[in-house]
C-alpha cells in the first residue's frame, strides 16, 4: 500500500462513516487475539523498556535519526499515524547521501525474497561488484529469485549465488510459514527449512555489505554473524519494525557486536515509515555530512 492512514480515514468519512479509528485500537482492546503484530504491542511494554530506549537514543548519528526514533516511540504508545508520516527518497536499503558503493562489494542479502533488493544492488553498482550471496527460505518465492538471476547477463549472473535457507544463530532447521509474500514467517508454519548462520556459511569470506530483512528473526541472525562482524567492517542494513522492541533492540545489539567507529542511522521507507531500517555504517565508508 502507498496510501496513508489519513487517506483511508478521509475516504471512509467521505462515504458517510461518522466514526473511523485505526485498527490499532481494536488490537489493543483484544490484544490476546491480535498482538503482537509487527511493531504494534501493548503500550505499557514500551514504558517498561525506558532505560534501553534512552540508551538507544544515544547511538544515532544525525538529527533525522533522532527525530524519527522519537516519532516511532510515540507511535508505539499512541497509534497516532500522523507521528510517522515521513519516507526517505531513494531505493529501500540504498538511501542517498549515507554511504558509497565500491567496485569490490561483497553483498549478502538475508531475506532476498524474489530478488528485488539484489536487482536494486546490481542497478546501484552498475553491475560492478565482486559477488552477491542471496539467502531465501521460502519455497514459493525462491524460484522467482532464481528466475530473476537467470535473466542477468553472464558476467553478472555468475557472481550471484542463491542459497535456499533461513539465516539464524546456528545451523539446523526451523519451521516456516511459506506464503510467497513478504508476510512469510520464521518459527511457525507447516514447512521445515534449513538454517544457516553467517559465521559458518560464509567461512573466510569478508562481506562488505549485509542486509537483514528476515521477518522478525533479525536478532538471531545477527548473533549468528557475531564472529564475522567482529572480524570485518561491513555496512549493515537491518529491518527494525517486525517487533515493537526491535526499534531499540536492533541498534543496541548492533552496537554490542560491532567494532569501534561505526555510525548509526534510522531511515523510514514505504508508506508511513512502516518499513524502518537501522543502518550501521563504518566511519570510513560514510559520506561526509555537514
Amino acid at each position: 500500500a502507498h496510501d496513508r492512514m489519513a487517506d483511508r480515514i478521509g475516504q471512509l468519512k467521505a462515504l458517510g462513516c461518522e466514526v473511523v479509528i485505526s485498527f490499532g485500537f481494536l488490537f489493543w482492546k483484544y490484544h490476546h487475539v491480535f498482538l503482537p503484530h509487527y511493531c504494534l504491542d501493548l503500550p505499557h511494554k514500551v514504558l517498561l523498556q525506558k532505560d534501553r530506549i534512552r540508551a538507544a537514543m544515544q547511538l544515532w548519528s544525525d538529527d533525522y535519526s533522532r527525530d524519527e526514533f522519537v516519532a516511532q516511540v510515540a507511535f508505539r504508545t499512541s497509534i497516532d499515524h500522523d507521528m510517522i508520516n515521513r519516507t526517505v527518497a531513494g531505493k529501500h536499503y540504498f538511501p542517498p547521501g549515507m554511504y558509497s558503493l565500491a567496485e569490490d562489494e561483497v553483498f549478502v542479502d538475508c531475506g532476498a525474497f524474489d530478488g528485488d533488493t539484489v536487482a536494486d544492488f546490481v542497478e546501484a553498482t552498475g553491475g560492478r561488484f565482486h559477488s552477491i550471496f542471496a539467502f531465501e527460505p521460502d519455497a514459493v518465492t525462491y524460484p522467482h529469485l532464481l528466475q530473476r538471476i537467470s535473466q542477468y547477463e553472464d558476467g553478472v549472473r555468475e557472481r550471484v549465488h542463491p542459497l535456499q535457507a533461513a539465516v539464524g544463530r546456528k545451523p539446523g532447521t526451523i519451521s516456516f510459514e511459506a506464503t510467497g509474500t513478504m508476510l512469510s514467517v520464521v518459527g511457525s508454519g507447516a514447512s521445515v527449512v534449513p538454517v544457516a548462520d553467517l559465521d559458518s556459511a560464509l567461512g573466510s569470506l569478508d562481506p562488505t555489505f549485509i542486509k537483514f530483512d528476515v521477518e522478525g528473526f533479525e536478532p538471531e541472525a545477527l548473533m549468528g554473524a557475531s564472529q564475522l562482524l567482529s572480524r570485518t567492517r561491513p555496512i549493515l542494513a537491518v529491518s527494525a519494525y517486525h517487533e515493537q522492541s526491535h526499534l531499540w533492540r536492533i541498534p543496541l545489539l548492533l552496537s554490542s557486536l560491532l567494532p569501534d567507529r561505526y555510525e548509526f542511522f534510522l531511515r523510514p521507507h514505504g508508506a508511513e515509515s512502516w518499513d524502518l531500517v537501522c543502518y550501521a555504517i563504518p566511519a570510513e565508508r560514510g559520506i561526509a555530512r555537514a
